[in-house]
């Protein structure tokens, strides 16, 4: 439990979870909090490929965007919070974790994603089932408008 909680952002909700510490003893919170602390490893990570994607997005990494999103949470349900259980606690970082991850596509993703062929090097690639026709659905729209623009010029 202690390894989920250390590296989170100082804040109200980190409060109010070290102030649940007897309930992480019995083993189901302990596998809760297990699979959101490897959630939370995992995404942390992935989280920054947004800003390749979306320079423009402010930094979308734990230092940044995550501490903000545990302010803005200690904002809005500060007083919420002792009405909260546990498991909703923890649901609760595992959604501020996880609300952009979709927008963290590696490059090796993109590549696949343009290309339909795979990098041998590349991990597992998870897509939609109409994930390619998203992508040319998508390029076409863009090539018509940038099409249309150049022929207004």
């Amino acid at each position: 439990m202690m390894d989920l909680l250390q590296d989170l952002p100082k804040s109200k909700l980190l409060e109010a979870l070290q102030n649940r510490t007897s309930d992480f003893e019995r083993k189901s919170f302990k596998d809760l909090c297990c699979a959101i602390y490897e959630f939370r490893r995992k995404v942390s990570l992935e989280l920054k490929q947004i800003n390749v994607l979306f320079p423009e997005y402010t930094p979308h990494d734990e230092d940044y965007h995550i501490a903000n999103l545990f302010r803005i949470s200690d904002i809005l349900l500060e007083n919420t919070y002792e009405r909260l259980n546990t498991t909703e606690l923890l649901l609760l970082v595992a959604a501020m974790y996880g609300h952009d991850w979709g927008m963290a596509v590696s490059k090796s993703e993109r590549y696949y994603i343009a290309t339909k062929k795979k990098q041998e090097s590349a991990p597992e690639i998870i897509l939609l089932d109409d994930e390619f026709d998203r992508f040319e659905d998508l390029s076409q729209s863009i090539n018509q408008r940038l099409y249309l623009a150049l022929m207004m010029k």
